[in-house]
């Protein structure tokens, strides 16, 4: 058996929210009341994201809580999430996704189209930006207000054209209407610093979700093949997608499963996992491409 990432190695897990909005932009939090109410419900770092502000990264309580660098920035027809650029480009650059991906790219940051649906943003919008990091697939602000916070649609269609995008769950929290607390990524890294959290996201060393606990996601091989599986907190549904059809949902015959496993073949070209609890709420990986898990050595 093999391990995956982010649950390979070593590290810590540390719990963030990475799209927050506050009084420098439309938020009705100050910064210091936003990192307080998340320090409380038990996150590790949050990223203030405000529109077209960039907020540096801070140490809020010494070894327990942290801020990373972020903003929004915005332009016809999308929303970028920023993270770890501590300035902002001239917003010209803007009219085009991909050139701002490109400058956030070369920058040193991650660029995350943000809540795609709610924007009208397609799959091969987000493909003509080849620079961009990854995707929020679950924004509670969006789900909250227009139930358009999933994005799982946009993402399976741009990882079916061969994109290797990462995937992100968010509050995008505007202090307005009671939604925060719900979208979070759970981050592996070796310890809770600004400059380590931006590399391990950097690396794929995270899963997110809106409550469930993925465990581990590992490879092994039986008579019939390779198989990929996961082990989570108790769930109604574990679904395994790839491209098209080419997936599985596995349920229980009769109470909750927190486990599950898929037979991994060519034709499926990736493989993500969602772990789906009773009262709705979903856990991600980010996706693997099946020819790596086909040819890793265990």
């Amino acid at each position: 058996m093999k391990q995956l990432a982010p649950f390979a190695g070593s590290g810590q897990w540390f719990k963030g929210n990475l799209h927050t909005h506050s009084t420098q932009s439309d938020g009705a939090y100050s910064p210091a009341q936003a990192c307080e109410w998340y320090y409380e419900k038990g996150y590790d770092f949050i990223a203030l994201s405000d529109h077209w502000v960039s907020t540096s990264g801070q140490i809020i309580h010494p070894d327990r809580f942290i801020t990373i660098t972020g903003v929004e920035l915005d332009g016809p027809g999308y929303h970028m999430l920023v993270l770890g650029v501590d300035h902002t480009p001239d917003r010209e650059l803007a009219a085009s996704a991909a050139d701002l991906a490109r400058w956030v790219k070369h920058q040193g940051g991650m660029g995350f189209f943000a809540h795609p649906y709610w924007c009208g943003q397609t799959s091969q919008q987000i493909l003509d930006a080849p620079d961009i990091y990854g995707v929020e697939v679950f924004n509670s602000d969006c789900d909250y207000g227009r139930n358009l916070g999933y994005s799982n649609v946009q993402w399976d269609e741009a990882l079916t054209a061969g994109a290797n995008l990462t995937a992100i769950a968010v509050d995008d929290t505007h202090w307005k209407k009671p939604y925060h607390g719900r979208g979070y990524v759970m981050v592996r890294s070796a310890s809770l610093e600004e400059g380590q959290i931006l590399e391990a996201l950097k690396a794929g060393q995270f899963y997110c979700s809106t409550g469930p606990r993925i465990m581990d996601a590992a490879i092994h091989q039986r008579e019939e093949g390779r198989f990929l599986s996961v082990k989570c907190s108790p769930c109604r549904y574990i679904t395994f997608y790839g491209v098209d059809n080419q997936g599985a949902r596995v349920r229980a015959e009769s109470g909750l499963i927190d486990r599950a496993e898929i037979l991994i073949k060519e034709k499926q070209r990736y493989l993500r996992i969602e772990c789906q609890d009773e009262k709705g709420e979903t856990a991600w990986t980010n996706a693997y491409r099946v020819d790596e898990l086909l040819q890793m050595s265990l």
